[in-house]
């Protein structure tokens, strides 16, 4: 009797067992075991305790991984850890990083439609919305996404007004910009607009820019608030004449193959959390960082905003827009291309103008 009941005992472990070692094996890896995290690296050439990271990028990268259940974890290299900024797009191009986000215009040539984009805002204008406007542009023109086509795009965002500032010089007119050295961080066009207004115009890396202004060897340099705040320009950057020079323009792209790569619903993630999404959000993080770095420049760093009035605007735009005008007409010689990017700019740039 008692080895009967031990035959049954032990019958009904085997089976038990057999039962869990069945179930354990036909659950979902992700269930059965943890799943290691898809570790993607994200190349910067930004310091963490920047605000765009803070504030923009890093809740971006967190939403990620919440969004995805922490199967994703996006780990970020700061300050040209794994390339210059110059390099920063073929970065991701050669596979050294997964991913990148930097300006757009740092290496002269590379991406050369989008890179004008930046400078064809009229002077006396200020874009509202401007990360929803350059994905508008985006989507609509295949020109431009022909210029992006080694990597995926994830979203585009832009700071919609750079201007110009002075250490010492206060400029009340735009005849006050004649013979100052300014330092242009672009290509022709952009150089060809300053000098419009009379600078004298030289390239400078940025590292370069605060011992250069704080030396005199610079008058001024375009910046923009978070500039003065976040580079501490500011130190050295007493006026800001609140004129458009150029719409700064970011990317985010991902290398093809890393992409191609993930799973189907992670890369839906990634799709949700780009676009639309993106710009909403980065239009907001632009628009309250811009506020707040002004007020800390005006009260904390004793910046001054100059507003120049109507009549010195209207002369702005009558010098700048005939450089443009005059930059898109010799570029036709070489195709249609920049033509048909310009005016697509000018129409979003009438419906995105804050009035």
């Amino acid at each position: 009797m008692m080895r009967r009941l031990f035959s049954i005992s032990a019958l009904s472990i085997v089976l038990t067992l057999t039962t869990s070692f069945l179930l354990f094996f036909s659950l979902p890896a992700h269930s059965a075991a943890r799943e290691k995290p898809i570790v993607l690296t994200l190349n910067f050439p930004i310091p963490p305790i920047h605000t765009r990271w803070q504030n923009a990028l890093k809740p971006w990268c967190d939403e990620i991984a919440k969004r995805t259940n922490n199967r994703v974890e996006i780990k970020p290299y700061f300050a040209q850890a794994l390339s210059t900024m110059a390099e920063n797009y073929d970065s991701v191009v050669k596979g050294i990083a997964d991913m990148a986000e930097c300006a757009i215009g740092l290496k002269p040539g590379r991406l050369p439609l989008m890179e004008q984009v930046m400078y064809f805002v009229t002077p006396s204008i200020t874009i509202n919305k401007p990360s929803e406007m350059i994905m508008r542009m985006y989507r609509e023109l295949p020109e431009l996404q022909n210029e992006f086509r080694e990597t995926k795009m994830l979203f585009l965002h832009m700071n919609g007004n750079m201007a110009f500032g002075t250490s010492k010089k206060k400029i009340n007119k735009i005849d006050d910009c004649k013979g100052l050295k300014m330092c242009v961080i672009g290509s022709g066009l952009l150089m060809d607009k300053f000098k419009a207004l009379g600078f004298s115009t030289v390239f400078m890396p940025m590292s370069d820019i605060y011992m250069a202004l704080e030396r005199g060897v610079l008058d001024g340099t375009q910046v923009d608030w978070d500039l003065c705040v976040s580079r501490r320009w500011g130190d050295v950057t007493k006026y800001i004449v609140q004129v458009t020079m150029l719409t700064p323009t970011f990317y985010m792209v991902m290398n093809k193959k890393k992409w191609a790569s993930l799973p189907p619903d992670i890369q839906q993630v990634f799709e949700e959390m780009s676009g639309d999404y993106a710009a909403r959000k980065f239009d907001e993080y632009w628009k309250n960082a811009e506020l707040s770095a002004k007020k800390k420049w005006e009260t904390e760093m004793g910046g001054t905003t100059i507003i120049l009035s109507k009549e010195e605007m209207e002369k702005v735009d009558n010098l700048i827009l005939p450089v443009i005008t005059k930059y898109v007409e010799d570029s036709e010689k070489k195709g249609p291309q920049l033509r048909k990017v310009y005016n697509r700019f000018v129409e979003l740039e009438k419906e995105y103008v804050i009035r």
